[in-house]
Protein backbone atom coordinates (compact mmCIF):
# COMPACT_ATOMS: atom_id res chain seq x y z
CA UNK A 1 0.00 0.00 0.00
CA UNK A 2 1.42 3.45 -0.83
CA UNK A 3 2.02 5.88 1.80
CA UNK A 4 0.59 9.32 0.91
CA UNK A 5 1.72 12.85 2.89
CA UNK A 6 -0.57 14.80 4.32
CA UNK A 7 -0.01 18.50 4.22
CA UNK A 8 -0.94 20.16 7.86
CA UNK A 9 -1.74 24.11 6.99
CA UNK A 10 -0.28 27.10 9.45
CA UNK A 11 -3.84 27.32 11.10
CA UNK A 12 -4.36 23.55 11.50
CA UNK A 13 -0.48 23.62 13.29
CA UNK A 14 -1.79 26.41 15.33
CA UNK A 15 -5.18 24.91 16.62
CA UNK A 16 -2.86 21.35 17.45
CA UNK A 17 -0.50 23.20 19.10
CA UNK A 18 -3.48 25.25 21.07
CA UNK A 19 -4.67 21.58 22.08
CA UNK A 20 -1.53 20.31 23.15
CA UNK A 21 -0.68 23.19 25.34
CA UNK A 22 -4.41 23.01 26.68
CA UNK A 23 -3.59 19.26 27.46
CA UNK A 24 -0.41 19.90 28.92
CA UNK A 25 -2.12 22.15 31.55
CA UNK A 26 -5.11 19.29 31.89
CA UNK A 27 -2.39 17.46 32.61
CA UNK A 28 -0.22 18.74 35.37
CA UNK A 29 -3.32 19.04 37.50
CA UNK A 30 -5.30 15.71 37.12
CA UNK A 31 -1.98 13.58 37.33
CA UNK A 32 -1.21 15.80 40.85
CA UNK A 33 -5.03 15.33 42.02
CA UNK A 34 -4.90 11.99 41.64
CA UNK A 35 -2.08 10.92 43.33
CA UNK A 36 0.45 9.05 42.68
CA UNK A 37 0.57 4.72 42.80
CA UNK A 38 -2.68 4.27 44.88
CA UNK A 39 -1.64 6.05 47.45
CA UNK A 40 -3.81 8.45 49.46
CA UNK A 41 -3.95 12.29 48.07
CA UNK A 42 -2.31 14.88 50.20
CA UNK A 43 -4.81 17.95 51.98
CA UNK A 44 -6.72 19.62 49.85
CA UNK A 45 -4.41 22.62 50.42
CA UNK A 46 -1.29 20.86 49.28
CA UNK A 47 -3.01 19.75 46.39
CA UNK A 48 -3.63 23.40 45.36
CA UNK A 49 -0.18 24.84 45.63
CA UNK A 50 1.19 21.61 43.54
CA UNK A 51 -1.38 22.23 40.77
CA UNK A 52 -0.08 25.58 40.80
CA UNK A 53 3.52 25.56 41.11
CA UNK A 54 3.07 22.78 38.19
CA UNK A 55 1.30 25.76 36.34
CA UNK A 56 4.49 28.23 36.81
CA UNK A 57 6.73 25.55 35.54
CA UNK A 58 4.64 25.34 32.62
CA UNK A 59 4.58 29.33 32.40
CA UNK A 60 8.56 29.37 31.70
CA UNK A 61 7.54 27.19 28.60
CA UNK A 62 5.48 29.07 27.09
CA UNK A 63 6.91 32.73 27.87
CA UNK A 64 9.98 34.22 26.29
CA UNK A 65 11.92 36.89 28.44
CA UNK A 66 13.99 39.23 26.64
CA UNK A 67 17.97 38.03 25.49
CA UNK A 68 19.85 37.00 28.48
CA UNK A 69 23.41 38.72 28.87
CA UNK A 70 26.42 36.40 27.80
CA UNK A 71 26.97 34.28 31.12
CA UNK A 72 23.44 34.57 32.40
CA UNK A 73 23.05 32.93 35.82
CA UNK A 74 20.11 30.83 36.82
CA UNK A 75 16.45 30.92 36.20
CA UNK A 76 15.27 32.13 39.04
CA UNK A 77 11.68 31.61 40.41
CA UNK A 78 10.55 33.89 43.34
CA UNK A 79 7.93 33.97 46.01
CA UNK A 80 7.77 37.27 47.73
CA UNK A 81 6.01 37.14 51.47
CA UNK A 82 4.44 34.58 52.81
CA UNK A 83 4.90 30.79 50.59
CA UNK A 84 1.68 29.01 50.29
CA UNK A 85 3.44 26.54 48.31
CA UNK A 86 5.76 24.75 50.85
CA UNK A 87 8.12 22.39 49.34
CA UNK A 88 5.67 22.03 45.74
CA UNK A 89 7.38 24.70 44.11
CA UNK A 90 11.06 23.31 44.81
CA UNK A 91 9.52 19.73 43.68
CA UNK A 92 8.10 21.04 40.46
CA UNK A 93 11.75 22.71 38.96
CA UNK A 94 13.46 20.02 41.02
CA UNK A 95 15.86 18.27 38.19
CA UNK A 96 14.84 20.20 35.52
CA UNK A 97 16.32 23.00 32.94
CA UNK A 98 14.42 26.13 31.86
CA UNK A 99 16.20 27.25 28.19
CA UNK A 100 19.30 25.60 29.51
CA UNK A 101 19.76 26.99 32.73
CA UNK A 102 19.14 25.86 36.20
CA UNK A 103 15.92 27.08 38.09
CA UNK A 104 16.57 28.17 41.34
CA UNK A 105 13.76 28.92 44.15
CA UNK A 106 14.01 31.88 46.31
CA UNK A 107 11.71 32.77 49.30
CA UNK A 108 12.16 36.58 49.42
CA UNK A 109 10.91 39.65 51.34
CA UNK A 110 12.48 42.71 50.31
CA UNK A 111 11.12 44.37 46.27
CA UNK A 112 14.23 44.95 45.18
CA UNK A 113 15.16 41.22 45.42
CA UNK A 114 12.16 40.24 43.61
CA UNK A 115 14.17 42.49 40.41
CA UNK A 116 16.32 39.51 39.72
CA UNK A 117 13.65 36.66 39.21
CA UNK A 118 12.55 35.82 35.97
CA UNK A 119 9.15 34.62 37.61
CA UNK A 120 7.47 36.16 40.43
CA UNK A 121 4.69 35.47 42.80
CA UNK A 122 3.84 37.74 44.60
CA UNK A 123 1.73 36.20 48.02
CA UNK A 124 -1.81 37.10 49.40
CA UNK A 125 0.20 38.47 52.18
CA UNK A 126 1.46 41.21 49.88
CA UNK A 127 -1.95 42.66 48.96
CA UNK A 128 -1.85 45.96 50.27
CA UNK A 129 1.85 46.73 49.13
CA UNK A 130 0.62 45.90 45.68
CA UNK A 131 1.55 49.17 43.81
CA UNK A 132 4.31 49.38 45.22
CA UNK A 133 5.64 46.59 44.30
CA UNK A 134 4.23 45.97 40.82
CA UNK A 135 5.58 50.07 40.53
CA UNK A 136 8.98 48.82 41.49
CA UNK A 137 9.10 46.01 38.60
CA UNK A 138 7.44 48.30 36.18
CA UNK A 139 10.72 48.36 34.33
CA UNK A 140 11.99 45.24 35.26
CA UNK A 141 11.46 42.34 33.26
CA UNK A 142 9.92 39.96 35.71
CA UNK A 143 7.13 37.76 35.03
CA UNK A 144 4.48 38.69 37.83
CA UNK A 145 1.73 36.50 39.13
CA UNK A 146 -0.76 36.14 41.78
CA UNK A 147 -3.78 34.81 43.33
CA UNK A 148 -4.73 38.70 44.60
CA UNK A 149 -8.02 39.96 42.89
CA UNK A 150 -8.12 42.02 40.73
CA UNK A 151 -4.41 41.36 40.23
CA UNK A 152 -4.09 41.81 36.04
CA UNK A 153 -6.47 44.62 36.17
CA UNK A 154 -3.65 46.70 38.99
CA UNK A 155 -0.52 45.39 36.35
CA UNK A 156 0.22 42.39 37.22
CA UNK A 157 0.77 40.02 34.17
CA UNK A 158 -0.99 36.34 35.45
CA UNK A 159 -3.59 36.10 38.04
CA UNK A 160 -4.40 32.08 38.76
CA UNK A 161 -8.09 32.49 39.95
CA UNK A 162 -9.56 29.02 41.32
CA UNK A 163 -13.16 28.70 39.95
CA UNK A 164 -14.82 25.36 41.06
CA UNK A 165 -11.77 23.34 41.82
CA UNK A 166 -10.01 24.72 38.75
CA UNK A 167 -7.14 27.29 38.26
CA UNK A 168 -8.20 29.94 35.67
CA UNK A 169 -5.62 32.33 34.19
CA UNK A 170 -5.92 36.00 33.97
CA UNK A 171 -3.51 37.91 31.49
CA UNK A 172 -2.62 41.50 31.18
CA UNK A 173 -1.04 41.05 27.60
CA UNK A 174 -0.09 44.96 27.93
CA UNK A 175 1.56 44.60 31.38
CA UNK A 176 4.02 41.51 29.92
CA UNK A 177 4.52 43.63 26.67
CA UNK A 178 5.54 46.86 28.41
CA UNK A 179 8.15 44.65 30.33
CA UNK A 180 10.17 43.13 27.45
CA UNK A 181 8.18 39.58 27.68
CA UNK A 182 6.34 37.92 25.16
CA UNK A 183 3.94 35.17 26.34
CA UNK A 184 2.98 32.60 23.98
CA UNK A 185 -0.49 32.75 21.93
CA UNK A 186 -0.87 29.48 22.71
CA UNK A 187 -1.09 30.21 26.36
CA UNK A 188 -3.22 33.11 25.56
CA UNK A 189 -5.63 31.17 24.30
CA UNK A 190 -6.35 29.32 27.63
CA UNK A 191 -6.80 32.64 29.48
CA UNK A 192 -9.44 35.53 30.19
CA UNK A 193 -7.20 38.24 28.52
CA UNK A 194 -6.88 42.06 30.28
CA UNK A 195 -5.56 44.73 28.04
CA UNK A 196 -5.18 47.91 30.16
CA UNK A 197 -8.01 48.10 32.38
CA UNK A 198 -10.69 46.35 29.65
CA UNK A 199 -11.20 42.74 29.86
CA UNK A 200 -12.18 40.65 26.74
CA UNK A 201 -13.04 36.71 27.11
CA UNK A 202 -10.77 34.40 24.80
CA UNK A 203 -13.73 31.44 24.80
Amino acid sequence: MSKRAVTVSPRGRGRALTKVCGLLFALAASWILSGQGGNPAPPAASLEYQVKAAFLYNFAKFVEWPADKPGGGPFVVGVLGKDPFGAALDQAFGGKTINGRAPQIWRITGVAEARQCQILFVSSSEAKRLPEILGTLRSASVLTVSEIEDFAESGGMIRLRTEENKVRLEINVDAATQAGIRISSKLLALARVVRGEARTAKH
